[in-house]
């Protein structure tokens, strides 16, 4: 990525680099890419207020191998800068606008960690990611995977509906003389409607999407 200042600019930014401490400035991103080997991503930055143009590398509050809080920058975000030499420049923080409202939550006072819209948000730990309350130990209670609960259910439902199936159809029993006992008209009818209503429940939460008991957007893994 090029590195475009003026040379008035220049001579500003060496004034301003005499003493060894980082100075800020307010910056509005123009381009944004990540180096080919990940090992940051970096933005050219028009600074205000004379709108001249450097190149600063993006910071994290946390970082490691392929871990920590990321997120790239995207363009016409209004940024704060730390300026460390004139070559040495950093992206701080996210400067909110107009245009990035809070989420409510956050008005309200909550914690609040939310994707942009249409990207997704990913908490990823090869160990195991911990959802609890903030006791004193770790929550202990596994959760629940849902591609394997509906096919359980499915089986399940499939045994029960093949129950109610022999039942119908009979014999019930053996009667008196060795012969078949058909089922009972009436337990036939009621069995029957059972079983509609048991395909009307299996549909419902196993089969559709926007009644199915597991989320069509949020996944976990075993």
């Amino acid at each position: 990525m090029k590195q475009v200042k003026k040379a008035v600019d220049l001579e500003v930014l060496r004034k301003l680099m005499q003493d060894s401490r980082t100075h800020l400035a307010v910056g509005l991103i123009k381009k944004v890419e990540v180096l080919p080997d990940k090992s940051k991503s970096r933005a050219l930055v028009s600074v205000f207020p004379d709108e001249y143009e450097v190149v600063a590398d993006q910071t994290a509050d946390v970082a490691g191998p392929e871990s920590g809080i990321h997120q790239t920058p995207e363009v016409n975000d209004l940024v704060l800068l730390g300026f460390v030499s004139e070559d040495e420049v950093y992206i701080l923080r996210k400067i909110t606008n107009t245009e990035d409202k809070l989420p409510q939550q956050a008005v309200d006072g909550h914690l609040v960690l939310k994707a942009l819209s249409g990207k997704n948000a990913h908490v990823i730990s090869e160990e195991g990611v911990l959802i609890g309350s903030g006791g004193m130990s770790d929550p202990a209670e596994p959760l629940v995977l849902g591609a394997v609960l509906i096919t359980m259910l499915g089986e399940l439902i499939a045994e029960f509906d093949a129950t109610l199936s022999k039942v119908i159809a009979g014999p019930v029993g053996t009667g008196n003389n060795g012969f078949a006992v058909p089922t009972f008209p009436q337990l036939v009818t009621d069995l029957t409607a059972i079983k509609t209503k048991v395909a009307t429940i299996k549909t419902k939460y196993l089969d559709t999407e926007a009644t199915s008991i597991v989320s069509s957007k949020h996944k976990t893994e075993k």
